[in-house]
This record gives structure tokens, sequence and C-alpha cells, in this order.
């Protein structure tokens, strides 16, 4: 706040504001936890955030030899359509586009293993078959 070079800034909330401040000027609000900083390529103190994305883990099927059916896009829209779905209510019960679940459905887009775990839940089909050696 004062505007001085600082070493190590801290995180504070001052009237309902985050900013980081240095010692001095960190009496003036409550001090926050930080997990810390980390310092940019232009020198400039940032908080340090957990990445938004975590690693995807291998899915256990792909262990046990199945691989994606050849019809699955049949199989998704004949359980979409038994259900009395349109493609665009499907899509938003999987969080995703409706232009994706035509392509997946066109079998144009292999969706990938978390999509079909998703698919498979939501719609009670199974999308994986045994490979054939």
């Amino acid at each position: 706040m004062c505007g001085a070079e600082c070493g190590s800034p801290v995180e504070v909330e001052v009237e309902g504001a985050r900013m980081f401040v240095c010692e001095k000027c960190a009496s003036m609000g409550k001090r926050i936890r930080s997990r810390g900083l980390q310092k940019s390529e232009h020198g400039a103190f940032i908080p340090y955030r957990k990445p938004a994305f975590s690693p995807v883990k291998k899915s256990e099927n792909l262990d046990l030899g199945l691989s994606i059916a050849s019809d699955f896009g049949e199989r998704i829209r004949r359980a979409r359509e038994k259900r009395g779905w349109k493609r665009e209510e499907l899509a938003k019960k999987l969080f995703e586009k409706e232009s994706v679940m035509h392509r997946i459905e066109a079998g144009n887009f292999k969706p990938d293993d978390r999509l079909i775990e998703r698919i498979e839940s939501l719609l009670g089909i199974s999308l994986r078959e045994k490979e054939e050696d």
C-alpha cells in the first residue's frame, strides 16, 4: 500500500480487498493465511495456486483388455431415444456440448475414458467390449 519494495510480501484483506503488502502495511488489514508466493518471470510476487486440473486416472477398464465398441454411437443413440431424450438433453446431463454428442453418436468422435464412464453410468449401457486378438 505504501509502494515500498519488500522482500517477502504478506497477503492481507483490507475492506474486503485481498492484496500483498509489506510487513509494515500488513498491520492495516487482516492477515490471510497463504500457501506461499511464487515469483513470476517479471519479478512480481503472485500467490501459489493449486492447478485447476487434476491428473487423469488411468481407467481400470483398459487394464481388463476392454476397448470401445465399434457401434458405440448407435448404442448411445438407441439408449437416449429409449428414454425419450433429445440429444440436447443428454448433452446437458453430461455437461457436454450438443455438437460433441452429435459427433459421438455419428461415430465421428471417440469419447475419452472419463466421458465413456459418465455415459455408461447415465444411460445404463456398456460401450466397451473385449479386445479381439
